[in-house]
């Protein structure tokens, strides 16, 4: 009896003292809850659940709201360890105000784990005890992972297409199941679909969810093969939905329902903060001194250089070698002459082929025509090398994403890195650009709405080029500098390959000029803004950009169809929108220097693109339009003064 007195003595200090440093932690983080965030703790209390723990997790009741429960954990005595996230770290502020921060938890069972999100307005329960959370970009997406899956969720409202029924169709047919639905896309790629694809209104009152299960075959090393996609959305709302992208060791897809089945909708409160801060930037150790001595030329500089796009490089054994290189010596004699201006910068595009047949790297063409290492007088070679068999046409078939990751491709790749050492000059490498696309076979819609498996394959191909000792590349992440599809999982940050993989930041910003017009000021403080809190550190290039003199014809998106109109139209508009650009780029005021000092070199893409039936779409060759080459010209010779 005497026992069990003491026993519960103790129990009543203990439990007095937990509370006395409860409530004065309340007390000291009310009083600055208006403080800086370097405040905020980042080092967590609780410890791992141990195989015996059986006893509720005492901090999960200053935590603890009802709006919380589902059927695993119905009060705080079902946590065994509760875990607080604040503003992305690990916290031991427990009492922090979802509305002033960006609060989440993490409450943990023997098997299941509550996940709750203030910021993104849900709770759901997954499974597992162990769950690592992924908060580095927050404000777009937050990943749930353990060693058998991970779950990307992520709030998307981007449809453009008008909050009804017949605007949804457009945005879900268009931009998020166009390929999961496609069983000719499925075979293709040697996928298999694990179960039909289904509607449930059941699962979550209110709400209905449609899942679609598939699986990569013969996975090589895909570790989590097994996908199962959800959209969560009200039957009546047709903008706002919540994406759950789940990949697995093994398939997953019933435990993908009863995740669904937990979700409980909160009220949304506080704002997302990335934990990601400015990417590192690291030269690559394995480069030889003369990239070395090029790329540190290149941070130094304050000049732009340049190049025009319009023809490829191609290998020796191409038929059409002998009129490419009429065509090549053209255009480097245009530049030179009629322009004034000797490129800098010679840009060639390289795909892993034609279907079966693959490309080589064309090593002596490149030699001809670039060869530039930033003092031999030069242009220094930029390859965009894509990941396609099809040249970025008939997308609802093969992509090589999968096959790359097996493996198919690593024998031309080691083909390509040695062609491309023994080039031996320095090359910047934009590999797979405007991935963050609709129109590119690597883009995130071919690849199961995951951004991931970009990643890989670029990991892929950068970690055989060190195999084989390529020393001279400096690789280029591009993307376009608007997001399509328009959402959060399309986000360019998520195929951003690491601060391991990538030397230089790329842009892309199109004006097509066909019925309207936005200055390149405008269009590049917006991609200026969006890059600087990650990329400060980086060199940046515009990897390719123009602006149109008006096609045959372009897409009338009030009208729903294609209007044909005249070749040209605007030339004069694309003339004074070059003089403006340069105008832009002498006037060196503290709000404009910091952009263009970080860019190093740009090329125009001198080349149209054109529509099925052969007219114009984009006219953007301004080879022979005499305003749009005086423009350049009158740049040129005053940047030579």
């Amino acid at each position: 009896m005497k026992k069990a007195v003491v026993l519960l003595l103790t129990f009543t200090i203990v439990l007095t003292l937990l509370c006395a440093c409860g409530d004065a932690a309340v007390s000291e983080s009310s009083a600055d809850t208006e403080s800086d965030e370097s405040t905020i703790s980042e080092e967590s209390t609780v410890s791992e659940i141990s195989e015996e723990s059986t006893a509720p997790d005492v901090n999960a009741k200053l935590i603890w709201d009802d709006v919380f429960a589902d059927a695993t954990f119905k009060t705080a005595d079902d946590v065994l360890k509760a875990t607080v996230y604040v503003n992305g770290k690990a916290s031991s502020k427990y009492d922090a105000s979802p509305a002033s921060y960006d609060v989440k938890y993490v409450l943990s069972g023997k098997d299941y784990s509550r996940v709750v999100n203030y910021v993104d307005g849900y709770a759901v329960t997954l499974p597992g005890s162990d769950i690592e959370c992924d908060l580095s970009l927050a404000l777009i997406r937050v990943k749930y992972k353990t060693d058998d899956y991970c779950l990307t969720v992520t709030n998307e409202s981007g449809n453009p297409y008008g909050n009804n029924a017949n605007g949804w169709k457009t945005y879900n047919d268009e931009w998020l199941e166009r390929y999961l639905v496609d069983n000719n896309f499925i075979s293709k790629n040697n996928l298999r679909r694990t179960e039909a694809v289904t509607t449930y209104d059941d699962l979550v009152e209110g709400y209905e969810a449609r899942f679609y299960s598939i699986s990569i075959n013969n996975p090589g090393d895909i570790e989590m093969p097994y996908y199962t996609i959800v959209v969560l959305k009200k039957p009546t709302e047709y903008v706002n939905f919540k994406l759950f992208v789940l990949k697995s060791k093994q398939n997953m897809s019933s435990e993908m329902k009863g995740v669904i089945a937990s979700y409980t909708e909160i009220n949304p409160q506080g704002s997302a903060v990335d934990t990601q801060l400015a990417y590192e930037l690291k030269m690559e150790e394995n480069w030889d001194d003369t990239t070395k001595a090029y790329f540190e030329q290149v941070m130094a500089q304050t000049t732009v250089d340049w190049g025009f796009y319009h023809y490829n490089c191609v290998a020796r054994t191409s038929s059409d070698y002998f009129a490419n290189r009429k065509n090549i010596t053209e255009l480097l004699t245009w530049s030179s002459e009629t322009l004034g201006y000797d490129m800098q910068i010679y840009p060639t595009y390289l795909h892993i082929g034609w279907g079966e047949n693959t490309t080589p790297f064309p090593t002596e063409q490149a030699k001809e025509y670039a060869g530039g290492d930033g003092t031999n007088g030069k242009p220094v070679l930029q390859c965009s090398y894509q990941f396609t068999t099809s040249n970025n046409t008939g997308l609802n078939g093969y992509t090589p994403m999968f096959d790359i990751l097996r493996g198919k491709y690593d024998d031309h790749f080691r083909s390509i890195a040695q062609a491309i050492k023994k080039y031996g000059a320095p090359v910047w490498f934009r590999l797979n650009n405007e991935m963050n696309s609709d129109w590119t076979s690597y883009c995130g819609m071919c690849t199961l709405l995951d951004p991931d498996i970009f990643i890989a394959t670029w990991q892929r191909m950068y970690d055989i080029f060190i195999e084989e000792g390529v020393t001279n590349c400096i690789f280029v992440f591009n993307p376009i500098a608007v997001d399509t599809p328009y959402g959060s999982w399309s986000n360019y940050l998520n195929y951003y390959p690491g601060s391991d993989y990538c030397q230089a930041l790329g842009l892309t910003s199109y004006e097509m000029n066909n019925t309207g017009l936005t200055s390149f000021k405008d269009a590049y403080t917006k991609v200026y803004n969006k890059n600087m809190p990650y990329f400060k550190d980086y060199p940046w290039v515009i990897g390719e950009f123009a602006c149109g003199g008006g096609g045959d014809k372009y897409y009338d998106w009030g009208q729903g169809k294609y209007i044909n109109t005249t070749l040209g139209r605007n030339s004069s508009a694309q003339a004074n929108w070059i003089t403006q650009m340069f105008t832009y780029f002498e006037d060196l005021t503290a709000s404009k220097s910091e952009f263009i000092s970080r860019l190093k070199y740009a090329v125009w893409f001198s080349s149209n693109d054109y529509a099925d039936d052969g007219k114009v779409l984009n006219y953007l060759d301004i080879r022979g339009n005499t305003a749009a080459e005086e423009a350049f010209r009158n740049a040129f010779a005053k940047i030579k003064k």
